[in-house]
């Protein structure tokens, strides 16, 4: 049966993780659909729905026929739509057995890593929690959780308190929060990484399975139509280095740092963000730009967005090469990960209109963000730099900046002109390899 608009009865819906032998749509159409081993999720599923007084159910695996990708889409497309407005929703977690102290073993749960289950504790109205054996999961199996049930249901709650997400507004987080709640969650195929998330960023966008991770961009780029936040602009901001730079990452792991650190700071005068769009030529924005380098062109791009986690709240830059070519003076290619500076930064200023594309150059190996200025306050100076064949890479230390394409570490060496004997003030800089993902 087909339902559209008004004519929707009530219905609950079903949360869970696939498993071997799951009931397909075309499954339905045949008889033996009971003697596969996913036939008992729809049964479970269907007696609790009827208890609750629902004629009518909707799982994704036997509701959806995937042989159409016109009906595939659509779904996808709505399904945030479809969990909110359903009476309740049923989390099935199948490694989760009975037990009187759930916490351990709910925390290691599959569930809480998969991309679509995101959305599908966020949306529902109601949540019934359900352990492998079909049973009701209850305050009483977390006695020693610290769940503020106020605002709340219990099942709400302990999802909140399980994955650090503020439940009773979510839908109020910035859009790097959002992404960074998707950062360590996986799903079986590339481009479903981007599709899973269409309904909490309030997308809609055609799907073109194959594209694999230019999915994701493309959901930025989506975002970009509709906001003009620059906290979209910090992937990689506070991560070990990232094997390649992009303005905009393949994958929501680059936001894994950024969940509920950024707001937005007037930049350069104005009071809102400084609209920017993607064109053929690369993001077109009008950024304030600080020069730290004349010889190699490196600038400095001021983000409308400062760092509320960290002391003296930090605005956050990209630095920026000038391109090599003769093709445009305002082209620019990022060659660090976006960092934090002083937030009076933006005085020494120009603001431009230019456009980044995704980076030609190696990484500058290097690019240390040190605000000498509070050193010198208290008495220390510069004195020398490890490897000092690295010297010569040093900028006008005012700037605050240090870096080096010729290293992987750096070693400051700082001394007071005050004191005797000197103080020594080391300030090591390095970069650390990203851990390969499991």
């Amino acid at each position: 049966m087909q339902f559209f608009g008004d004519e929707i009865p009530p219905y609950a819906i079903l949360s869970h993780t696939w498993g071997k032998e799951e009931v397909t749509f075309q499954d339905l159409q045949t008889l033996e659909h009971k003697s596969k081993q996913g036939y008992v999720k729809i049964e479970q599923t269907c007696r609790r729905a009827a208890r609750k007084g629902c004629e009518w159910v909707w799982i994704d695996t036997c509701c959806i026929d995937k042989s159409s990708s016109a009906e595939l889409s659509e779904a996808i497309n709505s399904m945030f739509e479809w969990y909110q407005k359903a009476e309740i929703c049923y989390v099935f977690l199948a490694d989760v057995p009975p037990s009187e102290n759930l916490e351990h073993i709910f925390r290691q749960a599959r569930w809480l890593t998969r991309g679509w289950t995101l959305q599908e504790f966020l949306a529902p109205r109601f949540i019934s929690l359900l352990n492998s054996e079909w049973e009701d999961i209850n305050p009483e199996n977390f006695p020693f959780a610290p769940l503020d049930l106020r605002r709340v249901s219990f099942e709400q709650g302990l999802l909140g308190y399980i994955t650090g997400i503020n439940v009773h507004r979510w839908r109020d987080a910035d859009i790097p929060t959002k992404l960074s709640w998707a950062a360590r969650r996986q799903t079986s195929r590339t481009e479903d990484m981007a599709y899973c998330l269409l309904g909490l960023l309030d997308i809609n966008m055609p799907l073109l399975y194959g594209e694999g991770t230019r999915a994701f961009t493309r959901l930025l780029e989506e975002v970009m139509k509709r906001s003009n936040s620059h906290g979209l602009l910090a992937a990689g901001y506070d991560l070990p280095v990232l094997p390649s730079l992009h303005l905009l990452p393949k994958s929501p792991r680059a936001y894994a740092a950024c969940a509920q650190k950024f707001s937005n700071v007037p930049v350069f005068g104005t009071s809102k963000s400084l609209h920017f769009s993607m064109t053929n030529a690369g993001l077109n924005i009008e950024l304030p730009l600080v020069n730290i380098d004349n010889k190699r062109k490196i600038v400095l791009g001021l983000l409308n967005c400062r760092d509320v986690a960290k002391l003296d709240n930090p605005q956050l830059a990209i630095a920026l090469r000038q391109a090599n070519d003769d093709r445009s003076d305002q082209l620019y290619y990022p060659v660090s990960q976006p960092l934090s500076v002083p937030s009076d930064f933006h005085q020494s200023a120009c603001r431009e209109n230019i456009y980044i594309a995704d980076s030609r150059f190696s990484r500058t190996r290097c690019l240390l963000a040190l605000y000498y200025k509070s050193l010198k306050d208290i008495g220390y100076q510069f004195h020398s730099l490890y490897p000092p064949s690295l010297v010569e890479t040093i900028i006008d230390m005012d700037t605050s900046y240090i870096y080096s394409e010729a290293a992987d570490t750096l070693v400051l060496l700082f001394t007071t002109v005050i004191h005797r004997p000197n103080i020594v003030f080391l300030v090591p800089a390095s970069y650390v390899a990203p851990q390969a993902s499991r």
